[in-house]
C-alpha cells in the first residue's frame, strides 16, 4: 500500500513538472511533442563524421605549426629545447593524418615522383630541341 502511494506521489509530481523550463504545460502530450520535435530538430542538423573533424584539426594544426616555423618566433631546433618545436608543431599533425589516413603520404610520394618525370622529360626534350 505505502509502495502504490509512492507512485501515486511520484506521477503526480512528475505532471507539475513543466516540460520546458518557463512553460505552464503539464500534460503527458505537450511532453511527448516536446520530444518529438526535439528528434526532428536533432536530425536536421548536419553532422560532420569523426574522422572529418580530426582530419580537419590536424589540418589546422599543421597549418598553424608550418606557419610559426616558418614566419614565427619559433626555430625548428633549439638549444634549450631540442627538436621539440620541429615535432609538436609539424611531424605529430603529419602522423595523425597519416593514422587517419594511411594512404594519403603514398598518394603525395606518387605526385611527387610524377611531377619529378614530367620535369625530367620536359629538360631532355628541351635539350633535344635545341640540338
Amino acid at each position: 500500500m505505502a509502495l502504490s502511494a509512492a507512485r501515486a506521489a511520484k506521477a503526480r509530481r512528475r505532471r507539475a513538472l513543466p516540460a520546458v523550463a518557463g512553460a505552464e504545460t503539464s500534460s503527458v502530450e505537450d511532453r511527448s511533442t516536446f520530444t518529438a520535435e526535439t528528434a526532428e530538430m536533432r536530425h536536421a542538423t548536419p553532422t560532420i563524421p569523426r574522422q572529418r573533424r580530426c582530419q580537419t584539426i590536424a589540418l589546422a594544426w599543421l597549418a598553424a605549426g608550418a606557419f610559426l616555423l616558418v614566419l614565427g618566433p619559433l626555430d625548428a631546433h633549439d638549444d634549450a629545447w631540442g627538436w621539440t618545436p620541429l615535432f609538436w608543431l609539424l611531424l605529430a599533425p603529419l602522423s595523425l593524418l597519416a593514422a587517419i589516413h594511411p594512404t594519403w603520404p603514398l598518394q603525395l610520394l606518387a605526385r611527387v615522383l610524377r611531377a619529378q618525370r614530367r620535369v625530367a622529360r620536359a629538360g631532355h626534350r628541351a635539350s633535344a630541341l635545341s640540338r
